[in-house]
């Protein structure tokens, strides 16, 4: 046994006596199963963040760096956070970098809590700078980074889970090479309109799933309608850009809770899983474990459907007019400090919104 570090911190109050907090100290980080009671088991945190950080030095180095070679020796210094780096100079060098202290792991992968009585899961080591990705000129002559996984499988290092879907990704790629491919002279205007693209590529697999679909329910119906006819933009004046995303909620709902259950649904649902299911009309997952008859992919989109019409007729009226995707996708600029006090009346003189905008989860 190691004996743990124990430090007190003052927590200075306003009006208040002061605070005194134990930190009780692993040589894994501090405790941290002691911010909750009736915790039974003891958990330390192990965090990059804790490690003595030279990010300042990078910065500095960043800023005085006049070419490529300079530019990723700063990044060599640059411990936490993880970030996608790109760069460009004006002999039309273009580049991208991961800088980062990521750990070697002996066993394990970091998703969950694992023994620290033992040597089983210590980190030996971070991941070699010269090893961490990066490119320099690619030959398809763009980079597109959009927080999407940069390695594949064949990476000999475990990087990272937490990646976003790739469907942004996907869509600045599909955009920039339909552009080049048709020998246009990429533009400002250009950038701009790639910027502000909002196209669903969830909507794009699975609206061919609904055309075949009729119904007797006038609103379904109407619904259905809407949706024949969307070309997947998410935009703010939209009513079934609403109804898509709403249909989708139920979708996810009705497909998966048979199968992982409600209270895990939100940490095992996967947008890359649902976009291979729309691929997949006879995949197992369609059915609903909980009933005796076997569901199909038609059934439970239709019920998804069904659900989300509903659900929008009582938060929204009948008229399906309003079910504009500005009134639910809105964005709000909140003034510090004042802006977060939790007091209504304040947060509504100083805060800036809710203004209605396109786009959505993955776009």
């Amino acid at each position: 046994w190691q004996d743990m570090d124990v430090i007190e911190e003052v927590v200075k109050v306003n009006g208040g006596d002061d605070v005194t907090v134990e930190v009780k100290l692993t040589r894994h980080g501090p405790i941290i199963s002691d911010l909750k009671d009736n915790v039974q088991d003891v958990l330390s945190m192990r965090w990059t963040a804790q490690e003595p950080s030279r990010i300042l030095q990078s910065v500095m180095l960043l800023n005085e760096a006049q070419n490529y070679d300079e530019f990723r020796e700063a990044l060599r210094y640059w411990d936490v956070p993880s970030q996608n780096v790109v760069y460009a100079d004006t002999e039309g060098n273009i580049a991208y970098q991961t800088p980062s202290l990521i750990p070697i792991r002996k066993n394990g992968d970091g998703l969950i809590p694992v023994p620290g009585w033992t040597d089983e899961y210590e980190w030996e080591g971070w991941i070699p700078y010269e090893d961490l990705p990066h490119l320099f000129n690619p030959e398809w002559g763009y980079i597109v980074t959009a927080n999407h996984a940069v390695v594949d499988e064949d990476y000999p290092y475990l990087l990272s889970f937490d990646w976003a879907d790739g469907d942004r990704g996907q869509r600045i790629t599909d955009m920039l090479t339909e552009l080049i491919d048709s020998g246009h002279k990429l533009t400002a205007a250009d950038m701009a309109r790639i910027q502000f693209d909002s196209q669903s590529l969830m909507a794009d697999d699975y609206l061919p799933l609904l055309d075949g679909l009729s119904s007797d329910d006038a609103q379904v119906q109407a619904a259905l309608e809407r949706l024949h006819g969307w070309d997947g933009q998410m935009r703010r004046d939209s009513v079934p850009a609403t109804i898509f995303d709403v249909f989708y909620f139920y979708l996810v709902e009705n497909m998966l809770v048979d199968d992982v259950g409600e209270a895990n649904l939100i940490t095992v649902h996967s947008r890359i899983f649902m976009h291979s299911m729309a691929s997949q009309p006879d995949a197992p997952w369609w059915d609903n474990q909980e009933t005796a008859e076997i569901e199909t992919a038609d059934t439970i989109i239709r019920q998804a459907l069904e659900e989300a019409v509903a659900w929008l007729e009582n938060d929204m009226g009948s008229d399906m007019n309003d079910w504009t995707w500005g009134h639910y996708h809105t964005v709000t600029f909140p003034s510090a400090p004042l802006g977060q006090s939790g007091i209504g009346l304040i947060e509504a003189l100083v805060n800036a919104g809710p203004y209605p905008v396109d786009g959505g989860e993955s776009t």
